[in-house]
């Protein structure tokens, strides 16, 4: 059905808006039309959404989520530490070493980005063998507190990785496949306010989620602890070279003051395990999975399946018109 009207300048402004109105009232009334006579075809298609979605959450692996609440070392222990560095860099600066920007990086900083890091993570997963527990676990059984590996990714009994690969990928994972995928699981935080660290780590496990927590924080403070020695080690050595070869007395005497100021260093990186970071609050077994969040999914997965099945119902009606 049309209608025709003029819009010629014999015809008021309130006439061509009444036919506006009566285009605008006739296309809400078609469009309630569609959605009546497709009450079919909306009630199979919200039907089949709304169980796709509730088959989601139900069939959906719980993930469970440990984490750790850490500090940076104590104000005192880092003044120290500080001063200890300031001195050492003061003194070489006499004697005309140059130490480079290393000793004033704020060493919370770091140790976050090196947390991050291919090299760290790489050791972390080769150190703590979790290869398998990464990449082929399938489920966790509450009742025997024991993780069921994936046949078809890798064979328990002949102990080979058996998963099926295209292209130039083996079957056992490499790892930048294990890096990319352990970088799904954990993550490290740090509050702005309180400078309080979080580091969490999510697995289909309760009980490998944390223990993956207690052996970051384990581990990022031991590499911590083991750059600042070995730095130490180096300039140490260094400066006993220079020792040698220095023949001035006052040269030798600020050059032995550098190396005491290194064995202080030294000392204190080897008397401390929590190196970096100190555990305020201790990861626990979760009790709880963290997802998936079913009843979220069911209601967007409503609220989804009304909207498809209103806009289908819809197209079908004018498609029939046409």
């Amino acid at each position: 059905m049309s209608r025709e009207f003029d819009v010629s300048p014999g015809k008021s402004c309130s006439n061509v808006q009444s036919y506006s109105n009566d285009f605008q009232e006739i296309d809400l009334k078609e469009i309630w039309v569609a959605i009546c006579s497709g009450k079919k075809i909306i009630t199979i298609v919200f039907s089949i959404i709304l169980l796709s979605s509730v088959f989601v959450a139900v069939w959906s692996k719980d993930i469970y989520k440990a984490e750790a609440l850490l500090a940076p070392v104590s104000n005192d222990e880092s003044s120290r530490l500080s001063s200890l560095t300031g001195q050492f860099g003061t003194i070489a600066a006499m004697a005309g070493i140059n130490l480079g920007a290393g000793s004033n990086v704020d060493k919370t900083a770091l140790a976050m980005e090196v947390f991050k890091s291919r090299d760290f993570l790489r050791g972390f997963i080769d150190r703590n063998d979790i290869l398998i527990e990464l990449m082929a676990s399938e489920s966790w059984d509450e009742e025997t507190h024991k993780l069921n590996v994936n046949e078809d990714v890798y064979d328990m009994t002949d102990s080979v990785w058996v998963r099926k690969v295209t292209g130039k990928k083996e079957p056992k994972p490499s790892s930048q496949e294990a890096i990319k995928e352990l970088l799904k699981k954990i993550s490290i935080e740090q509050d702005k306010n309180t400078s309080l660290i979080k580091v969490s780590v999510k697995h289909i496990s309760p009980v490998i989620a944390k223990r993956w927590v207690d052996l970051l924080v384990k581990d990022i403070n031991e590499n911590m602890r083991a750059r600042d020695i070995d730095e130490s080690v180096r300039y140490i050595n260094y400066l006993n070279k220079r020792i040698e070869m220095t023949k001035v007395s006052d040269m030798r005497a600020i050059l032995y003051r550098l190396i005491e100021e290194q064995s202080k260093i030294l000392m204190f990186a080897e008397s401390r395990d929590e190196y970096i970071f100190k555990t305020v609050d201790a990861a626990l077994i979760p009790e709880e999975p963290n997802e998936p969040r079913r009843f979220l999914i069911v209601m967007a997965g409503s609220l989804l399946a009304l909207f498809i099945s209103l806009m289908t119902a819809i197209a079908v009606y004018f498609l029939k018109k046409q």
